[in-house]
């Protein structure tokens, strides 16, 4: 099918050989349209979609009749700004890692202007383009528009979590652009949205759906954090401040994951609802239809409780489904997918040339019935200096844990850190630092330098941990030191496909500040 979308308009032009030709663009009324739809902070792991035990997504079990489910796609960063920036571009996140002089990384917080986007290919192309997004990370002002000849931002002012907001505020605006589009004339649409975002609350209806439903984790009362900062072994203030009562200093877990699933429940409602109202205007049979995510979220594992900062399972496997025009018989995928293919899976499937470079590989084939080439997928993060690489069945985490790469408070929070923390305070053992057992304050200005230059010495890495993810996808048993000649070749792998995505990087444009409302969106979602 999706072979036939890919020749049909060039046999117009070319004749019934276009397999070996350079491709033709197309008119634009003959290329699909294309709407992408991205739900921020969706983990695959808590979707009825991918096995859950609780129904959080019977909308999209009933979509995936009639679409491609890729039983693994990977982000290729756990958090929204480089994992947007891999999209659009197709590039690895290693591209817009910035190393300073003393040799740490930092991300590049705009996309530069000279990266070419999945936008601008469409809009060159004839396509109509729009974005309406609902993160203040990925406002115009930081590179994101480049190619949407609408890229609406108003959801961002809205509080995502009441009535209103959220894809309840794009859902009609979206469509009225839709509506307003002339005849003919395709339209690539960019649709954002962020309800599942922590902090968990305002489910509307699904509100206490599951409290009452066994869930995945037991009830366990876990400290909170003195701020939002990234922490081990603590749950983010912003994340427990919707159900923390007063003076109270741990929140049970379990809560919070029946909060998260309940909000799956909610934004599933209403992406059921938005699909009919494609299917009603007679779009959704015709477009290329694309919902994925751009990163997970932690419910405790790995001592990462509610926040996106690791690179692991709960965090970088995402839903990806893709529907094709006319596309009638849903199928699932095997084998590993990333989201730097969507770039250029989008432009084959719209017949648009390929314009070589892209670090992605195009998944049309596998959307025929091909098996799904099988290609590393690799994710990099500058917390912890932590990177890795999945190729097949096995994946090779690589972390850096000290104080040269690290923020304070992550790394004195981290597992490994603690137990060597224990000379620095007596007594310490179980306790988190950043929290009211083990508060800020322990540390004075020279006992931080102490501190760091200690660390330097004592726990460079890099940490290798070894996991075969088909046995063990929740990567709770550490093979590195059965397998050593295994994680030398992912190791060596990783490092030489990082250093590729490096020679793609270009200096970012001057980010402008925030404005204080933009800003004071960012600090009410944890970031800070």
């Amino acid at each position: 099918m999706a072979g036939l979308l890919r020749c049909a308009p060039l046999l117009l032009l070319l004749g019934p050989s276009c397999g070996g030709a350079d491709p033709v663009p197309a008119a634009p009324k003959d290329r699909p349209s294309v709407v992408f739809i991205s739900v921020d902070t969706l983990t695959a792991r808590h979707m009825s979609l991918y096995g859950y035990e609780r129904l959080t997504t019977p909308a999209l079990d009933t979509f995936a009749e009639r679409a491609t489910v890729f039983e693994r796609c990977w982000a290729n960063a756990p958090w929204t700004v480089p994992s947007y920036m891999s999209q659009f571009t197709g590039l690895n996140s290693a591209a817009f890692l910035h190393p300073s002089k003393t040799g740490t990384a930092h991300w590049d917080l705009a996309l530069p202007q000279a990266h070419r986007t999945m936008a601008e290919y469409f809009q060159d192309a004839g396509y109509r383009t729009a974005a309406f997004i609902d993160n203040p990370n990925i406002l115009a002002d930081r590179g994101f528009a480049q190619g949407f000849d609408l890229y609406d931002d108003s959801a961002t002012k809205l509080d995502h979590r009441h009535k209103g907001g959220g894809i309840d505020h794009i859902t009609p605006i979206a469509l009225d652009w839709l509506d307003q589009g002339p005849e003919g004339q395709p339209d690539f649409l960019f649709f954002q949205v962020l309800d599942v975002h922590g902090p968990y609350v305002a489910a509307g209806e699904f509100e206490g759906f599951f409290a009452d439903q066994p869930g995945p984790v037991s009830s366990a009362m876990v400290p909170v954090a003195l701020s939002d900062e990234l922490i081990f072994g603590a749950i983010p203030h912003y994340i427990a401040q919707p159900v923390l009562e007063e003076g109270q200093l741990e929140v049970d877990r379990a809560i919070l994951v029946d909060d998260y699933d309940e909000g799956i429940r909610a934004v599933d409602k209403a992406l059921g609802k938005l699909l009919q109202q494609l299917q009603t205007r007679g779009i959704l049979d015709d477009a290329i239809v694309i919902i994925s995510a751009d990163h997970g979220e932690s419910m405790g594992e790995h001592d990462s409780y509610f926040s996106h900062v690791l690179n692991r399972g709960e965090l970088l496997h995402v839903p990806l489904l893709i529907k094709l025009p006319g596309q009638a018989e849903g199928r699932r995928v095997q084998g590993n997918a990333q989201l730097i293919d969507l770039l250029p899976t989008m432009l084959e499937l719209a017949d648009l040339p390929d314009p070589g470079g892209l670090h992605g590989q195009s998944l049309v084939a596998s959307l025929d019935g091909a098996e799904l080439a099988s290609v590393p997928s690799l994710s990099f993060n500058y917390f912890r200096d932590s990177e890795s690489i999945v190729d097949g069945d096995w994946k090779l985490l690589v972390t850096n844990p000290n104080l040269a790469n690290s923020k304070l408070i992550g790394f004195l929070s981290a597992p490994r850190t603690r137990a060597w923390l224990e000379g620095y305070f007596p007594g310490s053992k179980g306790l988190v630092y950043g929290t009211a057992a083990l508060p800020f304050s322990v540390l004075d200005h020279t006992d931080q330098l102490k501190l760091h230059e200690d660390a330097l010495q004592q726990l460079q890495g890099p940490y290798f941990s070894l996991h075969n993810i088909a046995e063990d996808p929740g990567e709770l048993v550490d093979l590195a030191g059965q397998y050593p000649e295994r994680v030398q070749t992912l190791w060596a792998r990783l490092q030489e496909i990082r250093n590729v995505a490096r020679e793609r990087h270009i200096v970012a444009d001057e980010v402008q500040e925030l404005d204080a409302e933009a800003q004071a969106l960012l600090d009410k979602l944890g970031y800070k």
